[in-house]
């Protein structure tokens, strides 16, 4: 495994300083961009990888984020990775990007607030509770361990988006125990190989939600995998809302065949 400077980098380390005015405000594309090359082998993939290996790319995530979050005025982590084309890959060799940045992601930002108005109203974590919910109801759960579970989000944004949480709560992922790694890298590897078995190798986009600074007790660190079964037309701009023909139930139902199926072959 390597860690390199992004080669297409959009972000470097220089000064954040906001410019402009009330009106049109602005500021320097500062942070920092690396790609992560998962494997030697350039026909590697997410699902085929030595278990152990994978054990060793999900602690190199870990201790990359936790570098780049160390560092002065950073508010935002992430690790994407895009599989195929469609899912905005540039490259065909395992890879993952990692991103750092002074100012933090909308879509973080809206789970934390969502996350705090339900801890202020209810006593309890939003995440924690919904986990609860799925495993007892069962209807959109793809499969579990003792350390994580994987379902699919009652108000899925695309079709088979399948979401990876711990089941003890944890605002952050550099504070996952190394221990813990196994289960990850199992049910990881488990929620691909359905997808793939599914749905022909789809194209797909990984993502992991995170604080930088992980410390609450209402956030929940997750990974959303989202494959790119449809595009987003007029309807989905112009209204903010997300048109997904396959019911997050289907999904699951479609994906737990999936692993029966291969069960049997093996």
């Amino acid at each position: 495994m390597r860690v390199i400077e992004h080669p297409s980098a959009l972000l470097s380390p220089k000064s954040f300083v906001l410019g402009g005015d009330d009106l049109f405000g602005f500021a320097p594309s500062s942070g920092y961009q690396e790609l992560i090359v998962e494997h030697p082998d350039a026909s590697m993939r997410l699902d085929t990888m030595p278990l152990d290996h994978l054990m060793a790319v999900l602690k190199l995530y870990r201790d990359r984020l936790s570098h780049l979050a160390a560092k002065p005025h950073i508010n935002h982590v992430q690790i994407t990775r895009n599989v195929g084309k469609a899912a905005g890959a540039l490259y065909e060799h395992p890879h993952a990007q990692v991103l750092a940045m002074p100012v933090t992601s909308r879509w973080v930002e809206e789970e934390v607030t969502a996350a705090q108005r339900y801890t202020g109203a209810k006593g309890s974590c939003l995440f924690c509770d919904v986990i609860e919910a799925e495993l007892v109801d069962r209807e959109r759960l793809v499969s579990y361990n003792p350390a994580f579970v994987a379902f699919a989000p009652y108000a899925s944004k695309t079709p088979f988006e399948t979401w990876i949480l711990p089941r003890h709560h944890s605002s952050g992922f550099t504070h996952i125990a190394s221990n813990a790694l196994p289960l990850l890298a199992n049910l990881l590897q488990t929620v691909i190989r359905a997808l793939n078995a599914a749905l022909n190798d789809p194209p797909y986009n990984f993502v992991l939600h995170t604080l930088a600074h992980p410390n609450s007790d209402s956030y929940h660190w997750h990974i959303e995998i989202l494959p790119r079964l449809t595009t987003q037309a007029g309807f989905d701009w112009g209204n903010g809302f997300y048109v997904n023909p396959t019911p997050p139930e289907d999904a699951t139902r479609f994906l737990r065949e999936a692993l029966a199926l291969a069960e049997v072959v093996l």
